[in-house]
């Protein structure tokens, strides 16, 4: 019983383990939300994590992984790759700062931060395929109800950093 007592938890180790769970969940809710379409498929909420996470020191890997599941996001969807990094280049100096001063609900941040993940996306997307003369992607009703669903995830899991 002595050799146990020494024994301690290492919490990194567990990190890393709920880290590799959430990857797998979130792939497989990628693939799942290509054959059902009432299966959201979680980009506005991680492109809102990358905006919150971003200055984090902590948040490094899981941002790295974050943006790997965006890419794959536009690759699976057709979007324009590394739309999603180009759009959080444009976002992230100009208006995050600006908003945060603006406004104390953090509810209304969270959700516009979601807005500018699928929304924003969609402008950009539009915009390269003019550019590009490829054919323009196309809007539906399934946007609001990704957006809805983001945004009470962001609600429930994200805080605003000040």
């Amino acid at each position: 019983m002595q050799t146990f007592s020494r024994m301690r938890r290492n919490s990194t180790d567990q990190n890393v383990v709920e880290l590799f769970l959430i990857c797998i969940l979130l792939f497989a809710g990628l693939v799942l939300s290509s054959l059902y379409t009432w299966i959201p498929s979680f980009a506005g909420f991680l492109f809102c994590y990358s905006v919150l996470a971003f200055k984090q020191e902590s948040a490094r890997f899981p941002l790295f992984l974050v943006f790997v599941y965006l890419a794959l996001y536009d690759m699976h969807k057709g979007f324009f790759l590394f739309s999603y990094a180009l759009l959080f280049t444009i976002f992230y100096p100009l208006a995050t700062q600006k908003l945060q001063y603006m406004t104390s609900c953090e509810n209304c941040i969270l959700t516009f931060y979601v807005l500018v993940g699928y929304l924003g996306h969609f402008l950009l997307n539009l915009i390269l395929a003019y550019f590009f003369n490829t054919p323009f992607p196309y809007f539906s009703n399934h946007y609001v109800y990704a957006i809805s669903i983001d945004a009470l995830l962001a609600f429930a899991f994200l805080r605003v950093v000040r």
